[in-house]
Protein backbone atom coordinates (compact mmCIF):
# COMPACT_ATOMS: atom_id res chain seq x y z
CA UNK A 1 0.00 0.00 0.00
CA UNK A 2 1.06 3.57 -1.04
CA UNK A 3 2.15 5.74 1.92
CA UNK A 4 -0.06 8.54 0.77
CA UNK A 5 -2.97 5.69 1.24
CA UNK A 6 -1.70 5.01 4.66
CA UNK A 7 -2.34 8.39 5.60
CA UNK A 8 -5.79 8.63 4.09
CA UNK A 9 -6.62 5.31 6.16
CA UNK A 10 -5.64 6.79 9.13
CA UNK A 11 -8.00 9.94 8.99
CA UNK A 12 -11.75 9.66 10.41
CA UNK A 13 -14.72 11.28 9.47
CA UNK A 14 -15.54 12.79 13.02
CA UNK A 15 -19.24 13.41 14.31
CA UNK A 16 -19.43 15.92 17.67
CA UNK A 17 -23.21 15.54 18.80
CA UNK A 18 -24.12 18.28 21.74
CA UNK A 19 -26.64 20.44 22.41
CA UNK A 20 -25.20 23.93 21.94
CA UNK A 21 -22.08 25.24 21.83
CA UNK A 22 -22.90 28.60 23.95
CA UNK A 23 -19.91 30.28 25.84
CA UNK A 24 -20.05 29.62 29.64
CA UNK A 25 -19.83 25.58 29.51
CA UNK A 26 -17.20 23.29 30.12
CA UNK A 27 -18.53 20.22 28.25
CA UNK A 28 -19.15 23.20 24.86
CA UNK A 29 -15.91 24.55 25.06
CA UNK A 30 -14.28 21.01 25.64
CA UNK A 31 -16.26 19.89 22.51
CA UNK A 32 -15.01 23.17 20.28
CA UNK A 33 -11.31 22.29 20.92
CA UNK A 34 -11.09 18.76 20.29
CA UNK A 35 -13.39 19.20 17.22
CA UNK A 36 -11.02 22.25 16.04
CA UNK A 37 -7.56 20.39 16.88
CA UNK A 38 -8.93 16.97 15.66
CA UNK A 39 -9.66 18.71 12.26
CA UNK A 40 -6.33 20.79 12.40
CA UNK A 41 -4.99 16.75 12.62
CA UNK A 42 -6.45 16.07 9.60
CA UNK A 43 -9.98 14.34 10.07
CA UNK A 44 -13.25 15.06 8.75
CA UNK A 45 -14.99 17.04 11.32
CA UNK A 46 -18.58 17.94 11.60
CA UNK A 47 -20.10 19.44 15.12
CA UNK A 48 -23.59 18.85 15.47
CA UNK A 49 -26.15 21.03 17.88
CA UNK A 50 -29.23 21.30 19.01
CA UNK A 51 -29.56 24.51 19.64
CA UNK A 52 -27.81 27.50 17.89
CA UNK A 53 -26.25 30.09 20.57
CA UNK A 54 -25.24 33.91 20.33
CA UNK A 55 -22.09 33.82 21.09
CA UNK A 56 -20.46 30.25 20.36
CA UNK A 57 -17.24 28.89 21.46
CA UNK A 58 -14.29 29.04 18.27
CA UNK A 59 -14.92 25.77 15.88
CA UNK A 60 -12.80 25.90 12.89
CA UNK A 61 -14.57 22.41 11.46
CA UNK A 62 -17.75 22.13 9.55
CA UNK A 63 -20.78 23.23 12.13
CA UNK A 64 -24.27 22.35 11.81
CA UNK A 65 -27.20 23.35 14.05
CA UNK A 66 -30.76 21.73 14.14
CA UNK A 67 -31.75 25.31 15.67
CA UNK A 68 -34.26 24.15 18.06
CA UNK A 69 -36.01 26.82 20.55
CA UNK A 70 -35.11 25.72 24.23
CA UNK A 71 -37.72 24.01 25.97
CA UNK A 72 -38.81 23.60 29.20
CA UNK A 73 -41.77 21.12 29.46
CA UNK A 74 -41.44 17.66 29.74
CA UNK A 75 -43.67 16.06 26.93
CA UNK A 76 -42.26 18.57 24.69
CA UNK A 77 -39.00 16.77 24.83
CA UNK A 78 -40.26 13.27 24.83
CA UNK A 79 -41.91 14.99 21.61
CA UNK A 80 -38.54 15.60 19.95
CA UNK A 81 -37.20 12.40 20.89
CA UNK A 82 -37.51 10.53 17.06
CA UNK A 83 -37.03 14.21 15.25
CA UNK A 84 -33.40 14.13 16.88
CA UNK A 85 -33.01 10.18 16.35
CA UNK A 86 -34.21 11.11 12.30
CA UNK A 87 -31.91 13.79 12.02
CA UNK A 88 -28.58 12.39 13.51
CA UNK A 89 -29.02 9.56 11.48
CA UNK A 90 -29.42 11.28 8.63
CA UNK A 91 -26.36 13.31 8.93
CA UNK A 92 -24.24 10.33 9.92
CA UNK A 93 -25.43 8.71 6.39
CA UNK A 94 -24.90 11.76 4.85
CA UNK A 95 -21.55 12.88 5.49
CA UNK A 96 -20.84 8.34 6.02
CA UNK A 97 -19.42 9.68 9.57
CA UNK A 98 -17.34 6.82 10.86
CA UNK A 99 -17.80 7.65 15.09
CA UNK A 100 -20.10 9.97 16.71
CA UNK A 101 -18.41 11.74 20.13
CA UNK A 102 -21.18 13.21 22.19
CA UNK A 103 -21.06 14.94 25.40
CA UNK A 104 -23.22 15.60 27.92
CA UNK A 105 -26.31 13.25 29.25
CA UNK A 106 -28.97 14.60 26.55
CA UNK A 107 -26.22 14.25 23.53
CA UNK A 108 -25.37 10.96 24.89
CA UNK A 109 -28.57 9.37 25.07
CA UNK A 110 -29.98 10.89 21.86
CA UNK A 111 -26.59 9.32 19.56
CA UNK A 112 -26.84 6.03 21.55
CA UNK A 113 -30.64 5.80 20.64
CA UNK A 114 -29.81 6.36 16.97
CA UNK A 115 -27.40 3.97 16.92
CA UNK A 116 -29.64 1.16 18.66
CA UNK A 117 -33.00 1.61 16.65
CA UNK A 118 -31.72 3.46 13.38
CA UNK A 119 -27.94 3.49 12.44
CA UNK A 120 -25.80 0.34 14.01
CA UNK A 121 -22.76 0.54 12.28
CA UNK A 122 -22.41 4.03 14.13
CA UNK A 123 -19.63 3.84 16.47
CA UNK A 124 -20.53 6.02 19.29
CA UNK A 125 -18.09 7.29 22.10
CA UNK A 126 -19.66 9.68 25.11
CA UNK A 127 -18.49 11.90 27.74
CA UNK A 128 -19.62 11.70 30.86
CA UNK A 129 -18.80 15.85 32.61
CA UNK A 130 -20.49 15.48 36.17
CA UNK A 131 -21.23 12.79 38.94
CA UNK A 132 -23.90 10.69 37.19
CA UNK A 133 -25.04 9.91 40.90
CA UNK A 134 -26.16 13.39 41.40
CA UNK A 135 -29.02 13.32 38.63
CA UNK A 136 -32.22 11.70 38.90
CA UNK A 137 -33.19 8.68 38.45
CA UNK A 138 -34.74 8.54 34.88
CA UNK A 139 -31.04 9.67 33.84
CA UNK A 140 -29.50 6.74 35.76
CA UNK A 141 -31.75 4.03 34.48
CA UNK A 142 -30.84 6.04 31.23
CA UNK A 143 -27.26 5.48 31.61
CA UNK A 144 -27.34 1.56 32.85
CA UNK A 145 -29.57 0.69 29.58
CA UNK A 146 -27.51 2.95 26.47
CA UNK A 147 -23.88 3.83 28.09
CA UNK A 148 -23.14 -0.47 27.60
CA UNK A 149 -23.64 -0.04 23.50
CA UNK A 150 -20.74 2.51 23.50
CA UNK A 151 -17.74 1.95 22.13
CA UNK A 152 -15.87 3.86 25.16
CA UNK A 153 -17.67 5.64 27.39
CA UNK A 154 -14.94 8.72 28.46
CA UNK A 155 -15.30 10.06 32.12
CA UNK A 156 -13.49 13.65 32.93
CA UNK A 157 -12.16 12.62 36.27
CA UNK A 158 -10.80 8.67 37.85
CA UNK A 159 -13.58 9.71 40.15
CA UNK A 160 -16.38 9.26 38.04
CA UNK A 161 -15.01 6.64 36.12
CA UNK A 162 -14.67 4.70 39.24
CA UNK A 163 -18.37 5.78 39.91
CA UNK A 164 -19.81 4.28 36.26
CA UNK A 165 -17.71 1.30 36.94
CA UNK A 166 -18.84 0.45 40.52
CA UNK A 167 -22.33 1.90 40.65
CA UNK A 168 -23.35 0.93 37.08
CA UNK A 169 -21.62 -1.61 35.99
CA UNK A 170 -19.86 -0.77 33.00
CA UNK A 171 -16.47 -2.00 31.66
CA UNK A 172 -16.38 0.37 28.45
CA UNK A 173 -14.86 3.02 30.38
CA UNK A 174 -11.70 5.01 30.20
CA UNK A 175 -10.82 8.79 31.85
CA UNK A 176 -9.17 11.86 29.76
CA UNK A 177 -9.38 15.04 31.47
CA UNK A 178 -10.04 18.64 29.61
CA UNK A 179 -7.64 20.35 27.89
CA UNK A 180 -5.24 23.15 28.50
CA UNK A 181 -4.34 25.31 25.92
CA UNK A 182 -1.78 27.50 27.86
CA UNK A 183 -0.57 29.57 24.21
CA UNK A 184 -3.71 31.06 24.68
CA UNK A 185 -4.54 30.78 27.93
CA UNK A 186 -1.14 32.86 28.38
CA UNK A 187 -1.96 35.24 25.70
CA UNK A 188 -5.33 36.37 27.15
CA UNK A 189 -3.81 36.74 30.81
CA UNK A 190 -1.86 39.53 29.59
CA UNK A 191 -5.05 41.53 28.13
CA UNK A 192 -6.38 44.44 30.54
CA UNK A 193 -8.96 44.37 32.94
CA UNK A 194 -12.06 46.09 31.86
CA UNK A 195 -11.46 49.86 33.41
CA UNK A 196 -14.85 49.72 35.62
CA UNK A 197 -13.21 46.85 37.52
CA UNK A 198 -9.59 47.63 37.71
CA UNK A 199 -10.10 49.35 41.22
CA UNK A 200 -11.28 46.28 42.41
CA UNK A 201 -8.28 44.29 41.54
CA UNK A 202 -5.56 47.26 42.74
CA UNK A 203 -6.46 46.11 46.55
CA UNK A 204 -4.63 43.51 47.88
CA UNK A 205 -4.99 40.56 48.65
CA UNK A 206 -7.64 39.15 46.24
CA UNK A 207 -9.30 35.98 46.27
CA UNK A 208 -11.07 34.49 43.44
CA UNK A 209 -13.80 32.62 42.56
CA UNK A 210 -15.18 31.43 39.41
CA UNK A 211 -18.79 29.42 38.86
CA UNK A 212 -21.94 30.04 38.42
CA UNK A 213 -24.03 30.99 40.64
CA UNK A 214 -26.17 27.65 41.49
CA UNK A 215 -26.66 25.13 44.54
CA UNK A 216 -23.77 23.34 43.05
CA UNK A 217 -21.23 25.88 43.45
CA UNK A 218 -22.22 26.24 46.78
CA UNK A 219 -20.92 30.07 47.43
CA UNK A 220 -22.86 30.94 50.51
CA UNK A 221 -20.52 28.45 52.02
CA UNK A 222 -17.64 30.54 50.65
CA UNK A 223 -19.14 33.91 52.14
CA UNK A 224 -19.48 32.98 55.21
CA UNK A 225 -16.32 31.71 56.01
CA UNK A 226 -15.25 35.24 54.38
CA UNK A 227 -16.68 37.15 57.52
CA UNK A 228 -13.87 35.27 59.48
CA UNK A 229 -11.05 35.23 56.94
CA UNK A 230 -11.68 39.51 57.18
CA UNK A 231 -11.53 39.24 60.81
CA UNK A 232 -8.07 38.08 60.69
CA UNK A 233 -7.16 40.06 57.17
CA UNK A 234 -9.14 43.35 57.12
CA UNK A 235 -7.37 44.25 53.53
CA UNK A 236 -8.45 41.19 52.23
CA UNK A 237 -11.30 40.98 49.54
CA UNK A 238 -13.17 38.37 47.23
CA UNK A 239 -13.86 38.68 43.64
CA UNK A 240 -16.87 35.65 42.32
CA UNK A 241 -17.04 36.01 39.10
CA UNK A 242 -20.16 34.01 36.95
CA UNK A 243 -23.92 34.42 36.92
CA UNK A 244 -26.91 32.34 37.99
CA UNK A 245 -30.11 31.57 40.07
CA UNK A 246 -28.68 32.60 43.94
CA UNK A 247 -27.26 36.12 42.19
CA UNK A 248 -30.24 38.12 44.64
CA UNK A 249 -29.60 35.65 47.29
CA UNK A 250 -25.87 35.68 47.31
CA UNK A 251 -26.22 39.24 47.39
CA UNK A 252 -28.10 39.74 49.83
CA UNK A 253 -25.74 37.48 51.94
CA UNK A 254 -23.23 39.91 51.26
CA UNK A 255 -25.14 42.82 52.53
CA UNK A 256 -26.27 40.89 56.20
CA UNK A 257 -22.74 39.53 56.65
CA UNK A 258 -21.48 43.21 56.27
CA UNK A 259 -18.64 42.66 53.42
CA UNK A 260 -20.31 44.56 50.83
CA UNK A 261 -16.69 46.70 50.78
CA UNK A 262 -14.70 43.43 50.21
CA UNK A 263 -16.98 40.73 48.35
CA UNK A 264 -17.86 41.61 44.72
CA UNK A 265 -20.25 39.50 42.52
CA UNK A 266 -18.83 41.01 38.68
CA UNK A 267 -20.86 38.62 36.80
CA UNK A 268 -19.69 36.33 33.60
CA UNK A 269 -17.31 36.87 31.45
CA UNK A 270 -15.79 35.29 28.20
CA UNK A 271 -11.95 35.92 28.87
CA UNK A 272 -11.84 34.78 32.98
CA UNK A 273 -7.44 34.64 32.37
CA UNK A 274 -6.83 37.86 33.19
CA UNK A 275 -8.78 38.21 35.99
CA UNK A 276 -7.03 35.37 37.70
CA UNK A 277 -3.51 36.70 36.79
CA UNK A 278 -4.35 39.67 38.44
CA UNK A 279 -5.56 37.48 41.70
CA UNK A 280 -3.30 36.11 44.38
CA UNK A 281 -5.61 33.14 45.83
CA UNK A 282 -8.03 31.03 43.55
CA UNK A 283 -10.78 29.54 46.19
CA UNK A 284 -13.45 26.73 45.48
CA UNK A 285 -16.94 26.26 47.31
CA UNK A 286 -18.51 22.89 44.77
CA UNK A 287 -20.48 20.59 46.55
CA UNK A 288 -19.62 18.13 43.64
CA UNK A 289 -17.97 18.72 40.21
CA UNK A 290 -16.91 16.88 37.21
CA UNK A 291 -13.79 18.39 36.31
CA UNK A 292 -14.13 21.85 37.20
CA UNK A 293 -12.59 23.91 34.22
CA UNK A 294 -12.02 27.21 36.06
CA UNK A 295 -9.57 25.07 38.91
CA UNK A 296 -7.40 23.49 35.60
CA UNK A 297 -7.38 27.46 34.31
CA UNK A 298 -5.88 28.76 37.96
CA UNK A 299 -3.46 26.06 37.70
CA UNK A 300 -2.01 27.24 34.10
CA UNK A 301 -2.33 30.79 35.28
CA UNK A 302 -0.03 29.73 38.56
CA UNK A 303 -2.40 30.67 40.97
CA UNK A 304 -2.13 28.56 44.45
CA UNK A 305 -5.21 26.48 44.76
CA UNK A 306 -8.11 26.23 47.87
CA UNK A 307 -10.38 23.84 47.49
CA UNK A 308 -13.26 21.34 49.65
CA UNK A 309 -11.93 17.72 48.49
CA UNK A 310 -15.65 17.39 46.70
CA UNK A 311 -16.46 14.50 44.38
CA UNK A 312 -14.83 14.62 41.98
CA UNK A 313 -11.71 16.80 40.47
CA UNK A 314 -10.22 18.71 43.04
CA UNK A 315 -7.93 15.93 44.30
CA UNK A 316 -6.68 15.04 40.75
CA UNK A 317 -5.75 18.78 39.97
CA UNK A 318 -4.32 19.51 43.67
CA UNK A 319 -2.81 16.60 44.57
CA UNK A 320 -2.45 13.92 42.19
CA UNK A 321 -0.30 11.86 44.24
CA UNK A 322 -3.18 10.80 46.29
CA UNK A 323 -5.34 7.54 45.39
CA UNK A 324 -8.90 9.11 44.63
CA UNK A 325 -10.38 6.73 47.56
CA UNK A 326 -7.17 7.04 49.94
CA UNK A 327 -8.07 8.99 52.99
CA UNK A 328 -5.99 12.30 54.24
CA UNK A 329 -6.17 14.45 57.21
CA UNK A 330 -8.03 18.44 56.14
CA UNK A 331 -6.37 20.44 55.54
CA UNK A 332 -4.10 18.32 53.25
CA UNK A 333 -1.41 21.12 51.80
CA UNK A 334 0.34 20.36 48.27
CA UNK A 335 2.86 22.50 45.77
CA UNK A 336 -0.80 23.16 44.26
CA UNK A 337 -2.88 24.42 46.77
CA UNK A 338 -4.49 23.03 49.92
CA UNK A 339 -7.18 20.54 50.49
CA UNK A 340 -10.24 21.08 52.68
CA UNK A 341 -12.95 18.63 54.12
CA UNK A 342 -16.00 18.69 51.96
CA UNK A 343 -18.66 21.30 52.56
CA UNK A 344 -21.96 20.10 53.38
CA UNK A 345 -24.95 19.98 51.79
CA UNK A 346 -26.74 22.61 53.41
CA UNK A 347 -27.85 25.86 52.35
CA UNK A 348 -27.53 28.48 55.08
CA UNK A 349 -28.46 32.29 54.05
CA UNK A 350 -28.58 33.50 57.73
CA UNK A 351 -25.47 35.01 59.36
CA UNK A 352 -26.16 33.83 63.40
CA UNK A 353 -25.98 30.44 62.57
CA UNK A 354 -22.45 29.44 63.37
CA UNK A 355 -19.66 28.39 60.79
CA UNK A 356 -20.00 24.82 59.93
CA UNK A 357 -17.25 22.59 60.19
CA UNK A 358 -16.55 22.50 56.82
CA UNK A 359 -17.03 26.42 56.50
CA UNK A 360 -14.12 26.56 59.59
CA UNK A 361 -11.67 24.64 58.01
CA UNK A 362 -11.87 26.55 54.28
CA UNK A 363 -11.65 29.84 56.29
CA UNK A 364 -8.68 28.19 57.99
CA UNK A 365 -6.67 27.40 54.83
CA UNK A 366 -7.28 30.66 53.54
CA UNK A 367 -6.29 32.56 56.39
CA UNK A 368 -3.02 30.59 56.68
CA UNK A 369 -2.30 30.96 52.84
CA UNK A 370 -2.78 34.64 53.47
CA UNK A 371 0.07 34.32 55.83
CA UNK A 372 2.65 32.50 53.36
CA UNK A 373 1.09 34.65 50.64
CA UNK A 374 4.17 34.86 47.91
CA UNK A 375 6.42 31.90 48.95
CA UNK A 376 4.14 29.54 47.03
CA UNK A 377 6.03 27.61 44.42
CA UNK A 378 6.09 29.26 41.25
CA UNK A 379 3.64 27.42 38.15
CA UNK A 380 5.00 23.79 37.81
CA UNK A 381 4.66 22.82 34.18
CA UNK A 382 5.27 19.36 34.69
CA UNK A 383 1.85 19.16 36.62
CA UNK A 384 0.35 20.45 34.00
CA UNK A 385 1.20 17.67 30.59
CA UNK A 386 -1.77 15.26 32.09
CA UNK A 387 -3.95 18.38 31.12
CA UNK A 388 -2.07 20.02 28.32
CA UNK A 389 -3.66 20.32 24.52
CA UNK A 390 -1.53 18.29 22.84
CA UNK A 391 -1.76 15.16 25.64
CA UNK A 392 -5.13 15.20 25.57
CA UNK A 393 -5.78 15.50 21.58
CA UNK A 394 -3.38 12.41 21.59
CA UNK A 395 -6.23 10.64 23.56
CA UNK A 396 -8.78 11.77 22.12
CA UNK A 397 -7.42 10.79 18.62
CA UNK A 398 -6.22 7.52 19.65
CA UNK A 399 -10.01 6.26 21.08
CA UNK A 400 -10.89 8.02 17.65
CA UNK A 401 -9.02 5.81 15.01
CA UNK A 402 -9.93 2.68 17.03
CA UNK A 403 -13.57 3.19 16.34
CA UNK A 404 -14.68 0.44 13.78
Amino acid sequence: MLKDEVKQNTKKRVLIVIGTLAIGGGAEKVAATIGSELTRRGHEVHLLTFYEADQKYDYIGIYHTLGEALLRSRLSKVARIPLRILAIRRYAKQYNIDVAVSFLEEANFYTLLTKLFLYWRLSVIVSVRNNIEKREWPFKLATRILYPFAKKVVSVTKVIEEILKLKFNLRNTTTIYNPLDLVNINKMAGEPLPLELVDIFNHHPLLISIGRLIQQKGQWHLIRAFVAVRQAHPQARLVILGEGEYRKKLEQLIIDCGLSDSVFLIGKHENVYRFLAAADIFVFSSLWEGMPNTMLEALAVGLPIISPDCVSGPREIIAPEVEVDGHIGYPYVTESGVLTQPLENDIIWSTTEPLTAGELVLSQAIKDSLLTLGSHHAKNDDKLIPFSLATVTDQWEKLVLGSK
